[in-house]
C-alpha cells in the first residue's frame, strides 16, 4: 500500500511514527459501497447511510484542528514536515478547508489527483511568518493576529501552495500487468490513451513550481488505509 511504502522508505527520520486514522478514509457511499458501477447505481442520488461532501469536510476539519494544536499553535520556529496519505475527495476537501481558513479570498480548488500525486502546501502561524518562511515575499510581525483569528473562530495561519499533483516520480515506471488480484487482459485499453490532456496540464503546472519550505504534504494513494504521518 502507498502509505506503508512511504513509511518503509523514509530514510531521513527513522523515528517518525506512523499513525492510522479512520477520519482520513475516502467518502463513504453507503448503500453504493461494493456495488457494481452501473447506470442504475450511479444515478441514484440518495444513497442510504452515505456521506455527503460536507461530512467528509467535517472529518478533514478535525484533522486540521489536530495538526494546528500539535504543530502550529505552539508557534515553534522548527518546521514540521507532515505527510498525509488519503484519497482524492478527502484531499480536495482538506486543501479547500485550508484555503477557507487562511483567507476567504483564496479560490477553492477541485483537482483530480493522479495515483500517488503529491501536493505540497506550507502552513505557518501568522505571527511566526518572516522572510525565511516566504522567501522574502511576505513579512508579518503583529503578534496579535493569530489570537484575534482564534477569537473569531478561525485558526489564523498563512497558507502557500508550493506544488500540485506532482508525479514526476512515476516517469520511467512500467505498469504491472493486471490490477490487484485481477488477471491481465490484452484487450484492456492502456491508461495513456485516457490521460493525454491531463499529462500536458500536469507538466505545465510542474514547470511553475516554486518554494523551499514544506509544512504539509498530501498524497493521493491507491489501495491504502487512511493514515497520517507526524
Amino acid at each position: 500500500m502507498t502509505a506503508e511504502t512511504i513509511y518503509k522508505h523514509n530514510i531521513h527520520n527513522l523515528a517518525t511514527a506512523l499513525h492510522i486514522d479512520e477520519r482520513l478514509r475516502e467518502q463513504h457511499l453507503g448503500a453504493l459501497e461494493n456495488q457494481p458501477w452501473t447506470p442504475e447505481t450511479i444515478r441514484n442520488r440518495q444513497q442510504k447511510d452515505g456521506e455527503s461532501l460536507d461530512d467528509v469536510a467535517e472529518r478533514a476539519k478535525d484533522i486540521l484542528i489536530e495538526l494546528w494544536d500539535k504543530h502550529l499553535k505552539s508557534n515553534s520556529e522548527n518546521a514540521q514536515n507532515i505527510a498525509i496519505v488519503s484519497h482524492g475527495i478527502w484531499l480536495n476537501e482538506f486543501i479547500n478547508l485550508c484555503c477557507k481558513e487562511a483567507s476567504p479570498s483564496l479560490p477553492l480548488r477541485s483537482n483530480k489527483f493522479t495515483n500517488t500525486g503529491i501536493t505540497t502546501i506550507q502552513l505557518a502561524r501568522l505571527n511566526s511568518i518572516n522572510n525565511n518562511h516566504c522567501n522574502g515575499d511576505v513579512e508579518i510581525n503583529n503578534d496579535n493576529l493569530s489570537e484575534d483569528a482564534e477569537k473569531d473562530g478561525k485558526l489564523g495561519f498563512y497558507m502557500r501552495i508550493i506544488r500540485e499533483n506532482h508525479n514526476a516520480h512515476l516517469k520511467g515506471m512500467i505498469r504491472q500487468r493486471g490490477i490487484g488480484s485481477a488477471a491481465f487482459d490484452e484487450r484492456q485499453t492502456q491508461l495513456k490513451f485516457f490521460n493525454k490532456s491531463s499529462m500536458i496540464r500536469e507538466n505545465r503546472i510542474e514547470g511553475k513550481l516554486v518554494g523551499k519550505i514544506s509544512k504539509t504534504i498530501v498524497v493521493r494513494g491507491t489501495e491504502i488505509n487512511p493514515l497520517i504521518l507526524y
